[in-house]
């Protein structure tokens, strides 16, 4: 207890000092290995917690709390195969654990097995049939295989059940707009607002609920991410048809982009201090309090460009220019969330076949640590990484190319709302109310979708995109060839 007690204070290494003093003691007592092996995580040290948890396993084979703890570890430590083994003998011989199946069902539903998961999700269900946590799991995974109607009667049965908490709300949400049902989906999605991740630096300002501004003061506050933001930025022009004076917030590396647009008088950094203001809204709640339909979110196209005196030079070599853009940030957080995001990047090297066609010129538009890749990888790609400074850099970039090719990330956004000719590169198991089920989407209605699936993966994606990509490449090449023959 006292060991526990140091933990929870902060004093990690003496309360870890204490523990492995109390687990020497009594090596057999499961509690005490456990917050033993809890307080090495907590310091970092997850290998050394899981070896902790391995002996103590190899002390009692048949100990499910022992088994799950593990489990959980290994799958943070990205051992995932060995966490479905570890959790699959432990809920073959305990099978009525409830934990035990929803995290081997955790490590099937990212591991794409979402028959196996779906199977040990229905188990727990039996075992706590009124258990809002998984109906809303069972909900996500419906989801996840385009079921979008059992998705939404599960995320519904899962709200019957927790009224208070409503968790899963924000997931009816999505399935809604998947739907393209955006009256009620926008509504549900104000639910997104009651969780903690989700910040909110203007509690003490009256919410604004849509109405004229007639000259008040309002702030429209950045709550999500570089795509989230650039994606919903198609409904700021509308905002200056109400007589007010809006101010931006956004992620820095936005401003110079979100300045150009109309009805928006003044751009702040998220890490800048926020101007006074008579009314707030966070940007995703915006089509929500303005009514928005589907026709409002199509017709918004394009709504963000190049700010003048940013420009972008590319060789004209008469080749097809493509921008290409092949991983995402790295995720952290829960297993099937974290690794389903993690799945948004393809191996440069694997890209080999597309950007190897002859007549077209491939420029990286990749930041981060991914653009790193293509000095070892051996492929003629032009990196311009070094020129993008911020989004108003890629912009221009963007306007110099006939193609953007990307995965989802923030620049396939940008390329969208710019109207540029866009594929888009879908993950197996990738599921978001962005880009439906289909091969195509009403944010971006001219974009094409190039879904993975889970047998053919990335090989199959490419494969389809080189054959269209040569084509476009030979008509290009066509093109040139007959722009500089003297008429007949």
């Amino acid at each position: 207890m006292l060991g526990a007690a140091l933990v929870r204070r902060g004093a990690l290494e003496a309360g870890i000092a204490t523990l492995a003093t109390a687990l020497a003691l009594a090596p057999d007592d499961v509690t005490v290995r456990i917050d033993h092996a809890q307080a090495l995580a907590i310091a970092g040290r997850l290998e050394d917690g899981i070896a902790v948890l391995e002996d103590g396993r190899a002390r009692q084979p048949d100990d499910p709390d022992l088994a799950a703890k593990l489990g959980e570890f290994l799958s943070d430590a990205d051992r995932h195969d060995e966490a479905e083994e570890v959790l699959a003998a432990a809920v073959g011989k305990a099978p009525r654990h409830l934990i035990l199946r929803t995290l081997l069902a955790a490590e099937y539903a990212a591991s794409l097995n979402i028959e196996e998961a779906l199977a040990h999700l229905t188990c727990a269900l039996a075992l706590s049939p009124r258990n809002s946590k998984i109906l809303a799991n069972i909900g996500v995974l419906y989801q996840a295989i385009g079921d979008l109607d059992a998705a939404i009667d599960y995320y519904r049965q899962s709200i019957a059940q927790d009224p208070e908490r409503q968790a899963a709300r924000p997931n009816l949400a999505t399935a809604l707009l998947t739907k393209f049902d955006f009256e009620t989906g926008f509504a549900e999605f104000e639910s997104r607002l009651r969780e903690s991740h989700i910040r909110n630096p203007t509690a003490d300002i009256p919410r604004w609920r849509g109405d004229a501004l007639a000259g008040r003061r309002l702030l429209v506050t950045a709550e999500q991410g570089y795509g989230d933001m650039l994606q919903y930025a198609r409904f700021l022009p509308a905002l200056a048809a109400l007589g007010g004076h809006v101010t931006v917030e956004c992620p820095p590396g936005l401003e110079r982009l979100f300045a150009m647009l109309s009805g928006v008088d003044r751009v702040v950094a998220r890490d800048e201090p926020l101007p006074d203001a008579d009314l707030a809204i966070p940007l995703l709640s915006v089509p929500y309090v303005q009514g928005y339909a589907m026709d409002d979110v199509m017709g918004a196209i394009p709504y963000l460009a190049v700010p003048p005196g940013v420009c972008f030079t590319l060789p004209d070599e008469g080749l097809l220019k493509v921008g290409l853009v092949w991983a995402g940030r790295p995720a952290t957080g829960e297993v099937y969330l974290r690794r389903s995001l993690n799945r948004r990047r393809c191996p440069l090297a694997a890209l080999a076949p597309l950007v190897t066609i002859p007549g077209a010129r491939f420029f990286s538009l990749q930041v981060g640590e991914a653009a790193e890749e293509i000095s070892s990888s051996g492929l003629s790609l032009v990196d311009l990484s070094g020129h993008l400074d911020d989004f108003a850099d890629t912009a221009a970039a963007i306007a110099g190319m006939d193609l953007i090719i990307s995965i989802d990330t923030a620049t396939a956004h940008l390329a969208g709302a710019m109207g540029a000719p866009l594929w888009v590169m879908l993950a197996p198991g990738q599921s978001d109310y962005r880009w439906g089920v289909g091969n195509s989407t009403p944010w971006y209605p001219h974009a094409r979708l190039f879904r993975a699936d889970r047998s053919g993966g990335w090989p199959a994606v490419i494969r389809m995109m080189t054959a269209e990509l040569g084509r476009m490449a030979k008509l290009h090449a066509r093109r040139q060839i007959k722009s500089v023959l003297p008429n007949p």
